[in-house]
């Protein structure tokens, strides 16, 4: 008898996991979030009555997912991605496959495009130079674009970032890796407070754009 009652409870646990693991095996995705000091930020926004962003656009590049073991569950289809939060569609990246999510798994991606890619010069889709993230085929692409102006005692002063550099100590693609639960948080005060009090023009490779790739990189996260 108590045999079978341990045959039993067994049976059911195993078909417990069974349902368990059908229910966490949904498509998944990754959703963009920029705020301001936690709140949902949008384009056209001013905060604190002074800073003014007119334009943010980067490639987020190489998505993958990764198990406790550290092994890769899941590439994502497309190798560059141009986020751009004028689009709010760009903002959120859809999984094409199904995935078994547990809450230890992580996220890589690249923010920019990679020395390989730059190598092979302007390319289609979201590399396209229609897209305005392109230089020249010397300078390659722009990783990030960042626009706008802030507003000192009622005059206001334009802020540009155009951050891009692909080869030696000029290079400005960063890897990113950060506990996965479908949310990329983009911390825009702390990317405006950092960089304005230092340059408020960056055009092109170099120390600054490596500098402000080191800090845009710092400023995303997987929570508030």
């Amino acid at each position: 008898m108590r045999t079978a009652i341990i045959i039993v409870i067994t049976f059911l646990s195993i078909i417990q996991s069974i349902a368990q693991t059908s229910q966490n095996k949904n498509t998944h995705s990754l959703k963009l979030l920029p705020v301001y000091k936690g709140e949902p930020s949008e384009l056209d926004s001013t905060y604190e009555k002074k800073y003014h962003i007119e334009k943010l656009r980067f490639y987020l590049s190489d998505l993958i997912i990764l198990n406790e073991q550290d092994s890769i569950v899941y590439t994502h289809q497309a190798k560059n991605i141009l986020i751009d939060i004028a689009k709010p569609e760009s903002l959120l990246i859809l999984f094409q496959d199904s995935l078994l999510v547990s809450k230890k798994y992580k996220m890589q991606f690249g923010i920019g495009v990679d020395s390989t890619t730059h190598a092979r010069g302007a390319m289609e889709g979201d590399l396209d130079p229609v897209n305005d993230m392109y230089w020249t085929w010397q300078s390659g692409y722009i990783n990030i674009k960042l626009e706008g102006n802030i507003t000192h005692n009622a005059n206001k002063e334009q802020f540009e970032y155009h951050i891009g550099g692909y080869t030696g100590n000029r290079n400005a693609y960063r890897k990113i890796r950060l506990p996965y639960n479908g949310n990329l948080f983009i911390h825009l005060d702390q990317l405006l407070s950092q960089m304005l009090g230092k340059q408020q023009h960056i055009m092109s490779p170099g120390k600054d754009a490596t500098d402000f790739a080191d800090i845009f990189a710092r400023c995303m996260s997987h929570t508030f």
